[in-house]
C-alpha cells in the first residue's frame, strides 16, 4: 500500500511561497533577491507580473554592483557609442580647470528649453523695498539686499518625494535588468532617471539646519548644564524623520554648496553653511558652519557607508563632528558621533520607514558632561521594539547622574537618578513648530567654483519638467566631464586637493581654510565684505 502522504497542491504552493518570502527578506545580495523573485512570481507586485528574469542573467551578472552604483557613487564606464550619444560632450571638456558649471552646459540645454518652461531654482521674492521691510526680519533684509534669495527646493523636494508612492529596490533592480543587453556589463547601465531627486547630495547637507533656531538657543544659554542640554536638542532636531529611496545626484569631486540661514533675532545674526566634496571614492563631503554673532563653528565630514540587509538598507555615518562655542572664556568644544540610518521595506514588503539605530555620543570635555545615546526601532517582523525609540545616560564628571528615554520624533524625558525627578528634555512637535529656519542661496557672482546648482542645473531642470530622457543625457554629460578631468590628472601625475578644506591629521576633521572666510562671514554689519 502506498504510504506516501499526498499534500494538496495549494498547501505545497503556500509552503513554497513562505520559503521564497523568507529567502526574499533575508537575502544578502541581489542574486538571492532576484532568484527568490524568479522562484515565486507571487512575490512580485501587479505592475511587474508580466516581466521575467532569465536564469542566464542571474548566473552571469554581478547584481550587487547595482547597489554600489545606486548608493556609493561608483563611476559608470561609458562606451564610445555612449559618449557619441551625449550630443557634443567634448565641447565642455576643453580644460582640466573648467569655469563653474562648465560640466553642465546651459547653451545646449537652453536650445530645447524655453524660459517659460524652465522652473525657478528659488522661490519668487517680493521686489519692492516696502514689501521686504514689512514681512522680513533685519537679517533677511540684509541678505536680500546682497542678492541672496530664499530657496525652498531642498525642503519641497523632500516633502514631494515622501508623498509619492513608495519605491521598491526590486523595481530598481528589475528596471536595470530590462535595459541590460546581451554581453553588456551591468555597471554600464544607468539607473532610471525617475529615481533621482533634482538635488545634489551636497545640497541636502542643509537639512541639518531645518530647525536652526535651536542653534541660537544652544549658543546663547548662560547656564552650562542647560547649554549642554540645548546642544543635545539641536542634535536631535537634525535627525532625518522622512524616508525616500529616491537618490540625489552623486557630487562631483570638488563640488561646492553654500547657503545662509537668517535668524529671527537680529542679535543672533546669520548662520552660514559651506561644504565641498573632498573625496569621490569613498564619497566624503566636508562641511563647515559659522555664525560670528553667536560664536559658533561646526566642522564635520559626511561619509555614508551603505550595506544591504535583505529587506533593509543600513547607512552608517563614519567620522564625527566638532562643534565649537568661541565666545566662552576658553573655547568650548563638543564632540558628536551619529547613529546609523536603516531604511526598511525597501523590497516592497511591509511598511517603508526610516529608523535611527545604534549608539552615539555627545560630549563636552571642558564642562565634564557626556551623553550616551542608544537608538533602537521596531524589529523586522514588527513584534519587538518601539518606533523611533531612544534612551541613554548622561554623565556629570564621569558619574552617571541622569537617564533619558522616549521617541526622538516625539518627546524625550530626562530623569534625575539622585532624586527621581523627571522633566521634558525634547519635544519634537514644539521644535518643528517654533524653530524652523529658511534657506537662502547666494547670487551667481557670489557662488564658489563648481557650485552644485550650476553643475547640475540642466539635469535638475529636466527632472522638474519630468523630462527623464533629457535628465539622463545631462547627468551623463557631467559624469563624462569628470572622467575626462580625472584622466587628465592621471596623465600629468597631478594629485587633486580640496580647495576650501584641509584635513587635520590629529582630529580626522576637515577644517575650513580661513583664507576663504569671505564665503562664510555673514554678520549683517559685515555683508559688504562678501
Amino acid at each position: 500500500m502506498d504510504s506516501t502522504v499526498r499534500v494538496p497542491v495549494d498547501d505545497v504552493r503556500t509552503r513554497g511561497h513562505s520559503r521564497s518570502l523568507e529567502r526574499f527578506l533575508t537575502a544578502s545580495d541581489w542574486r538571492e533577491v532576484l532568484a527568490a523573485l524568479e522562484a515565486d512570481g507571487n512575490l512580485l507586485d501587479s505592475s511587474d507580473s508580466g516581466e521575467e528574469l532569465t536564469a542566464e542573467t542571474l548566473e552571469t551578472e554581478d547584481l550587487s554592483q547595482t547597489l554600489t552604483e545606486f548608493l556609493d557613487a561608483a563611476d559608470e564606464p561609458l562606451s564610445d557609442s555612449d559618449l557619441a550619444n551625449l550630443s557634443g560632450a567634448g565641447a565642455f571638456i576643453a580644460s582640466p580647470f573648467p569655469r563653474p558649471g562648465s560640466c553642465s552646459p546651459d547653451a545646449d540645454a537652453d536650445a530645447s528649453v524655453s524660459d517659460a518652461d524652465r522652473l525657478p531654482l528659488v522661490t519668487q521674492t517680493p521686489e519692492t523695498p516696502a514689501e521686504v521691510s514689512e514681512s522680513w526680519s533685519a537679517t533677511e533684509r540684509a541678505l536680500y539686499e546682497r542678492g541672496f534669495r530664499r530657496d525652498e527646493r531642498i525642503t519641497t523636494s523632500l516633502s514631494a518625494t515622501v508623498e509619492q508612492t513608495p519605491i521598491s529596490i526590486v523595481q530598481i533592480a528589475k528596471q536595470v535588468l530590462r535595459n541590460l543587453k546581451a554581453g553588456e556589463l551591468l555597471p554600464s547601465i544607468s539607473l532610471p532617471a525617475w529615481l533621482l531627486e533634482p538635488l545634489s547630495a551636497t545640497e541636502k547637507v542643509a537639512l541639518a539646519m531645518r530647525y536652526g533656531e535651536l542653534l541660537a538657543a544652544w549658543a546663547t544659554e548662560p547656564d552650562p548644564f542647560e547649554r549642554f542640554l540645548k546642544g543635545m536638542q539641536y542634535f536631535l532636531s537634525g535627525l532625518p524623520n522622512q524616508c525616500s529611496l529616491r537618490k540625489p545626484f552623486n557630487p562631483v569631486l570638488g563640488e561646492t554648496f553654500m547657503c545662509a540661514f537668517p535668524h529671527r533675532e537680529a542679535s543672533h545674526g546669520i548662520t552660514s553653511l559651506f561644504c565641498e566634496q573632498v573625496s569621490h571614492h569613498p564619497p566624503r563631503t566636508a562641511m563647515h558652519m559659522r555664525n560670528s554673532r553667536l560664536g559658533v563653528r561646526i566642522h564635520t565630514v559626511m561619509e555614508p557607508r551603505p550595506s544591504f540587509g535583505g529587506n533593509s538598507l543600513k547607512i552608517e555615518m563614519a567620522g564625527h563632528a566638532l562643534m565649537e562655542l568661541t565666545h566662552a572664556q576658553d573655547v568650548e568644544q563638543y564632540i558628536l558621533t551619529r547613529p546609523a540610518m536603516v531604511f526598511s521595506g525597501i523590497l516592497g514588503v511591509g511598511k517603508q520607514q526610516l529608523e535611527c539605530i545604534g549608539k552615539c555620543i555627545f560630549h563636552c570635555p571642558k564642562l565634564g558632561f557626556l551623553a550616551k545615546f542608544d537608538f533602537s526601532g521596531v524589529s523586522l517582523a514588527g513584534l519587538r521594539g518601539s518606533e523611533h525609540a531612544v534612551e541613554g545616560k548622561l554623565y556629570v564628571h564621569e558619574q552617571k547622574r541622569y537617564r533619558f528615554y522616549g521617541r526622538w520624533d516625539d518627546c524625550i524625558y530626562l530623569k534625575d537618578l539622585t532624586n527621581g525627578e523627571t522633566r521634558l528634555l525634547y519635544n519634537a512637535g514644539d521644535v518643528y513648530e517654533r524653530c524652523r529656519i529658511q534657506v537662502w542661496i547666494p547670487p551667481e557672482p557670489q557662488q564658489p567654483p563648481k557650485f552644485a546648482r550650476t553643475v547640475w542645473r540642466a539635469t535638475a531642470d529636466a527632472l522638474l519638467r519630468n523630462d527623464f530622457e533629457r535628465a539622463t543625457v545631462e547627468k551623463r554629460r557631467v559624469e563624462a566631464c569628470e572622467r575626462e578631468l580625472r584622466s587628465l590628472r592621471e596623465q600629468t601625475g597631478e594629485t587633486w586637493q580640496p580647495q576650501f578644506f584641509e584635513l587635520d591629521p590629529l582630529t580626522g576633521i576637515y577644517i575650513f581654510n580661513d583664507k576663504h572666510r569671505h564665503f562664510v562671514e555673514m554678520d549683517p554689519e559685515d555683508l559688504d565684505a562678501i
